[in-house]
């Protein structure tokens, strides 16, 4: 951070804390290590918070000993713009005692709780004044807005957003809230706004996702921070098939050759990078095993799915909502990445919705109405020119014999520009990843690339893999740990 940052932060802080109460400014310096803070003055105070956020000033620790504060509430709109400052100016946010999101995860001794989403537990019945909820906003058919959990769960108890918060805010659907709530002639009604999308109220800016302009992608999402023993995957994305941050990719194999593990691989990967995309996941009608391993990876709050047993409108009603999040999070500056299991499973899921009758009958029983919808889901993908980026890879299922999923595959392909084509045969030999290095392409992705990248790259394409196929590739890749490496592996083996 520039010296220049490091001023306009401390100007900009010392700003806003003196338009704060002597109160909150003590409850807050408290909570970020000002010594004894009810025996100091407003500047002196506001001096000591700004040193200790700064790093110039060490925190003191929080003595247990003495009678109990009174007043030890922090008000959250404290917390959260100042760690919206702290991510604007590129303060170093490691060491932070409280930014947003630790707070809204504190335990229930800070006096903050989480709505919960098991619909006979009775948290939101424990609730008090300064309880903070977070969730999402869904417009039901009626018209009446609800704040649902953010895995989409309808069995929760839903919390009624009256209409003048709606408009004081001009909220859409999908945004992200974090909230109070109190109890009203029987239902649960939000009574102050308190973030959007990760912002706090006062300082939210909202933008346009439909109406942006829109540009290729400029910046790669790593996959590898560095950091232990890479595997294929880590390698083979990080070296030749880059992802930009607003590809649209699609995943394509036949059942059974390891799409879902592929997908996998990229979400765990994702989270090791730094400064990479938000990741959300979207399974569809999807075993229950499954959901459990990508529920441990991710948690539920980042997870929108349904399994097979759940009926068309479910499936449909919940990727719309993932979706609808993810575009409110790119309006307001964020990066995402969706992933998606599967596009060949939500089409299935919407051509037997109402919404898909009346239109023309294509092959396969695929109605056209579906095919549309498909094409507008995976094309929402895109990076936004002042704004974020919506990153979508989807598996899609081919080979299948169905005429139906082949329209889908040569539609959505001319929509994609980033491809990972599997193997079958190397699935059937048990060769993972089973990636068809051939078939593998990704656009409009020169400006990742280094020489030598494109050299080995050219190499690999037009000596190595003829002789040698895409099972070669996958142990060349896994015994080599620099590009380097590889490169002189493969001209080994093509000289033998």
């Amino acid at each position: 951070m520039s010296e220049k940052q490091q001023i306009e932060f401390k100007w900009v802080c010392r700003e806003y804390l003196s338009q704060q109460g002597l109160a909150a400014l003590r409850a807050y310096g408290r909570e970020v290590g000002v010594g004894e803070p009810t025996k100091k003055s407003k500047s002196v105070l506001i001096d000591e918070i700004v040193a200790i956020l700064m790093g110039e000033k060490e925190p003191i620790a929080r003595s247990r000993r003495g009678a109990p504060v009174k007043d030890d509430f922090v008000d959250p709109k404290i917390l959260a713009q100042i760690a919206t400052l702290k991510k604007e100016y590129s303060i170093n946010q490691g060491n932070d005692i409280y930014d947003l999101e630790g707070r809204l995860q504190a335990t229930k001794e800070n006096e903050v709780v989480l709505m919960v989403e098991d619909p006979n537990a009775t948290e939101l019945e424990k609730h008090d004044i300064r309880s903070i909820y977070k969730g999402q906003l869904v417009m039901r058919a009626s018209g009446q807005a609800v704040i649902l959990p953010l895995n989409g769960k309808e069995g929760a108890r839903e919390v009624l957003l009256p209409a003048n918060l709606m408009n004081m805010f001009d909220l859409r659907e999908g945004d992200v809230l974090t909230y109070h709530v109190e109890r009203r002639n029987g239902f649960w009604v939000a009574t102050a706004i308190l973030t959007i999308n990760e912002c706090v109220t006062d300082f939210f800016v909202r933008g346009s996702f439909d109406g942006a302009e829109v540009c290729y992608p400029k910046e790669k999402i790593r996959f590898f921070n560095g950091k232990g023993q890479p595997t294929v995957m880590e390698k083979y994305l990080e070296w030749f098939c880059p992802v930009g941050k607003g590809q649209r990719g699609l995943i394509l194999g036949a059942p059974k050759s390891g799409k879902s593990s592929i997908l996998f691989d990229i979400a765990r990967n994702t989270q090791k990078g730094n400064g990479n995309p938000q990741v959300l996941i979207l399974l569809v009608g999807q075993s229950l095993e499954n959901i459990s391993r990508f529920k441990r990876l991710v948690g539920e709050d980042n997870l929108a799915y349904t399994t097979y047993e759940e009926d068309a409108d479910r499936q449909v009603f919940v990727a719309n909502f993932i979706l609808n999040r993810a575009k409110r999070l790119v309006e307001a500056g964020h990066d995402v990445l969706l992933l998606v299991d599967s596009l060949h499973t939500l089409a299935n899921a919407y051509n037997e919705t109402e919404e898909s009758a009346g239109g023309k009958m294509l092959v396969g029983g695929l109605e056209s109405k579906t095919l549309q919808f498909i094409k507008k889901f995976f094309g929402t993908a895109r990076n936004l020119e002042q704004r974020g980026s919506l990153t979508m890879l989807a598996t899609l299922s081919v080979e299948t014999g169905n005429p139906a999923d082949d329209l889908l595959k040569s539609e959505l392909t001319t929509l994609a520009n980033w491809e990972m084509m599997l193997s079958n045969e190397l699935a059937r030999q048990r060769v993972y990843p089973a990636i068809d290095f051939t078939n593998t392409q990704g656009n409009q992705l020169e400006e990742f690339y280094t020489n030598a990248n494109e050299e080995i790259l050219r190499y690999m394409r037009k000596e190595f893999l003829p002789k040698f196929g895409s099972e070669g590739m996958v142990v060349a890749l896994s015994q080599c740990a620099s590009m380097e490496e590889l490169e002189k592996y493969m001209q080994n083996q093509v000289n033998k």
